[in-house]
């Protein structure tokens, strides 16, 4: 990486190329995208990754694969030896491990020998099976024509593709297939579909609006729960009573499926960024029989985990009433007792314990069964906690903290395989000892910015801490670093002290940056989001002046009339209310389609 740029004089006079240049240097900067491992001896440890880093030249995502094998006695000496791989390229849409971790299922988009798109391979997905690396089949998803494309967006819909316990079977979540409709002006000989293929009942539909998630979520409508059977090549296609919406697929040994269904609704609205959506945990047979119900109605209800036995499900629910996103309580069911209620593992209310504000990782009980881990913001950081349970169920004491983890992304029997970042560090990946909590670095972490900076923790009264990087040292004097004021979007959502390009970005190019949590906001040591609700638009935006005025006071370096508001979403929103309600504070404001304002 290149060294700091001279900060500028004015915020906005600045060498557009010498930006773009060290823009284009911080997205190559790869991210932990997925991660699993096997331990196939007693003493060896086998670790997949897969990063992803944007291509400024094909203005695409890219990634790639890298494997490392680590002796396990040398992580317990402190003396790693590890041994990895060159990075090799991988255009994938979505990879599904087996448990075992011998089976691998890859989807992928068909191309062609000029890797050029083309209508006869347009939304062509390629479903490969691999054992032991050794490609076993692959089918033509479009050809077999049972559905439509597969859901891959992990970060909403959880796990989309999930192996049966024995690894002859694969569950995934696709779209479901829509009959084809003619137009009706189209003569029957230029129909480019057989008559048997048409829905002469919605002929003239082509054009006819159908619901979808919203936001992002645009070409998700209607999905399926589809079972493929190795052995006997059957694909089978089960939708869900009520018109339930299945995502988040989990095996029940391997006979059945739970997963989260959301409720239909006369009109929907969007559900990305949104937790207070009625959902319900279901558990259906591999055969499309046996449904039912296992949480209660009138709730928001997901991210199910069955436990490694098959005898234990625990899943997150909120009420549906509320802020778009807020903490939630762990529930928790014996899968066989038909007559069991719902029980509550782990309330936020009264709020004397650490809020869980985020789903479970895909993988998140030991392989005993005796602890189950999840990831959560808890102020500024990602927190791990670990639940430890009785022979009934219950915890048997107040979940353990480890600090500072962005991630969870596989769980062994003596190790957990996790990641970590901040704002100026790229993220690495760690091996965490289930035993005691020691944690080993796999892979080291880069430094993006390579002068001194400084960091500053701004507590918040009724919100989780904001936080402050900017250039610090002998050189820099007094009043003279632009601030960067940037509050998140949402608005019940939360800056965490993880790695962002544009942090960097802007770090390099001279500024102070305030990551800003505001009241509403999540990730608070205490749940305090509902305190925002009828109050957006004023609350918020005292809240964020009152937050900057306390750092500039704090920080003598930053020039109080070099101050930038920046936010995209619910932060752009925020971004004009300063500058309009604050013109003397905020001299610069630009929101999220790049227009720029300058305020006398």
């Amino acid at each position: 990486m290149e060294g700091l740029i001279e900060p500028p004089s004015n915020p906005l006079d600045i060498n557009i190329d010498k930006v773009a240049k060290s823009y284009s240097d911080f997205l190559k900067i790869p991210i932990l995208s997925a991660a699993s491992f096997t331990q196939d001896t007693a003493d060896l440890l086998n670790v997949h990754t897969e990063w992803t880093y944007d291509d400024v030249i094909s203005k695409e995502k890219s990634s790639f694969v890298q494997n490392h094998s680590i002796v396990k006695s040398s992580v317990l000496a402190n003396t790693l030896v590890i041994a990895s791989s060159m990075p090799v390229p991988y255009d994938v849409k979505l990879t599904c491990f087996s448990n075992a971790g011998s089976k691998k299922a890859v989807l992928t988009t068909f191309a062609d020998a000029t890797n050029k798109k083309t209508e006869e391979n347009e939304n062509r997905e390629l479903l490969r099976i691999y054992d032991n690396e050794m490609l076993l089949k692959t089918v033509d998803l479009k050809k077999l024509d049972k559905h439509k494309e597969i859901y891959t967006l992990k970060s909403q819909w959880g796990s989309t593709m999930a192996w049966s316990q024995d690894g002859t079977k694969l569950a995934y979540m696709a779209e479901k297939k829509t009959p084809k409709v003619e137009p009706f002006l189209e003569p029957k000989g230029f129909t480019h579909v057989t008559c048997d293929q048409i829905d002469d009942s919605r002929k003239g539909e082509e054009f006819a609006f159908r619901q979808s998630w919203g936001e992002q979520l645009t070409e998700s409508h209607e999905s399926v729960v589809v079972i493929f059977d190795l052995y006997t090549e059957e694909f089978k296609v089960i939708e869900l009573p009520d018109k339930l919406f299945p995502s988040d697929l989990q095996w029940v040994n391997n006979s059945s499926i739970v997963g989260t269904g959301y409720v239909h609704c006369e009109w929907r609205l969007g559900l990305i960024y949104c937790t207070n959506r009625e959902s319900r945990i279901f558990q259906i047979g591999i055969d499309g029989n046996n449904f039912r119900y296992l949480s209660n109605p009138g709730k928001s209800a997901f991210s199910p985990r069955v436990n490694p036995k098959s005898e234990f499900l625990i899943w997150q629910e909120r009420e549906v009433r509320g802020p778009h996103d807020k903490s939630r309580e762990i529930m928790g069911l014996k899968i066989e007792d038909q007559l069991e209620a719902p029980r509550i593992l782990y309330p936020t209310n009264p709020q004397t314990l650490i809020p869980v504000y985020q789903n479970f990782p895909f993988q998140c009980w030991s392989l005993d069964g005796s602890k189950y881990f999840v990831v959560t913001p808890n102020d500024v950081e990602s927190i791990m906690l670990e639940f430890n349970i009785s022979t009934d169920y219950r915890l048997t004491r107040d979940p353990l903290v480890i600090r500072n983890i962005d991630g969870i992304h596989s769980i062994g029997k003596d190790y957990i395989l996790a990641s970590r970042s901040s704002a100026i560090e790229s993220p690495s990946l760690l091996l965490i000892s289930i035993e005691n909590q020691k944690i080993v670095p796999l892979t080291k972490s880069v430094r993006v910015i390579s002068r001194p900076v400084n960091r500053l923790i701004i507590p918040g009264p009724v919100s989780p801490a904001s936080f402050y990087y900017g250039p610090t040292g002998d050189d820099v004097k007094r009043n003279t670093i632009p601030l960067m004021v940037m509050p998140h979007g949402g608005p019940h959502s939360v800056f965490l002290d993880s790695y962002i390009p544009e942090i960097a970005l802007f770090l390099s190019l001279g500024y102070g940056v305030l990551r800003l949590n505001y009241i509403g906001s999540t990730g608070g040591t205490t749940d305090t989001t509902e305190r925002l609700c009828g109050k957006i638009g004023v609350a918020d935006v005292q809240y964020c002046q009152a937050i900057v005025a306390t750092l500039l006071c704090d920080e003598p370096n930053l020039n109080p009339t070099q101050v930038v508001a920046n936010g995209g979403s619910h932060g752009g929103f925020l971004s004009a209310h300063l500058s309009s309600s604050f013109p003397v504070r905020f001299h610069f404001v630009s929101n999220a389609d790049n227009s720029k304002v300058k305020f006398d």
